[in-house]
């Protein structure tokens, strides 16, 4: 069977064989954990959750590039282009409950570490060095206590897929071990605008503590990927990567 492209932002996707291949590149294998993805995998291999859509298979090419296989399911869409009412919201924070009670070995997050994999490389398109003393500070109270999760680290609008009439997540390049309102921040931060973010709290009903700690980890998750996408602008000259450079400024700039 031919294989059939697909539109990937930062992956090559292609569908063969009614299977979803996502190929890496050099440029994504600098700052991701292939090694940690394939330990995620293959925890779950045998797993028979309904509601994550794990690849059935994975592969190292003779380039060391990873390649995972899902499969394919026609007829579905992604939270990127709806409306994200109340019953979405309960459904994506089931989803990340259940995704914070898997007993799985992983490495954990490291902030320091994956900010650095870009302040090393690239000085970012918008200044934002009024911002790093508050994110040493962020970076600093990082572990209060808590304990740690097993984490999805990326929670996007396309990487929550409908299945006939359920929601899985997907896309697992950025799962670790990490503190449980990451998930939560990274889910307003990257799927809600922030006149959504009072709804979503009310269903969270964290503490005041808590609340403070999710507001950190936006701000950190805005600083980080603000930097990714410098990063990825230099290496690519896409201009949405400097789209989202600009777009998470002004999300830094929003007083939580």
């Amino acid at each position: 069977m031919e294989n059939k492209q697909f539109q990937g932002l930062t992956n090559t996707l292609f569908l063969k064989n009614d299977l979803i291949g996502k190929k890496s590149n050099q440029i994504v294998d600098y700052f991701l954990d292939r090694e940690n993805e394939q330990t995620f995998y293959e925890q779950l291999k045998d797993s028979k959750f309904d509601w994550l859509l794990v690849p059935v298979k994975w592969e190292f090419d003779e380039s060391n590039l990873f390649t995972s296989y899902t499969k394919y399911y026609p007829n579905t869409f992604t939270l990127h282009d709806q409306e994200i009412c109340t019953s979405k919201m309960k459904a994506v924070i089931r989803l990340i409950k259940k995704f914070h009670h898997l007993d799985l070995t992983l490495k954990p997050f490291n902030p320091q570490v994956i900010l650095n994999k870009f302040k090393t490389k690239v000085v970012p398109i918008f200044d934002l060095s009024q911002y790093d003393q508050k994110i040493v500070r962020i970076i600093d109270d990082w572990d209060d206590g808590s304990g740690l999760v097993v984490s999805h680290n990326d929670l996007v609008r396309g990487n929550f897929l409908k299945i006939s009439n359920r929601w899985v997540l997907i896309d697992f390049e950025f799962a670790s071990l990490n503190h449980w309102l990451f998930d939560y921040a990274s889910f307003m931060s990257e799927s809600l605008d922030p006149d959504q973010w009072p709804k979503f709290l009310k269903l969270l009903n964290l503490s005041a503590i808590d609340l403070q700690k999710l507001f950190d980890f936006i701000t950190y998750q805005n600083y980080l990927w603000s930097y990714w996408a410098s990063y990825m602008y230099q290496s690519t000259k896409q201009e949405i990567f400097k789209e989202i450079a600009q777009d998470k400024l002004k999300k830094l700039a929003f007083k939580c």
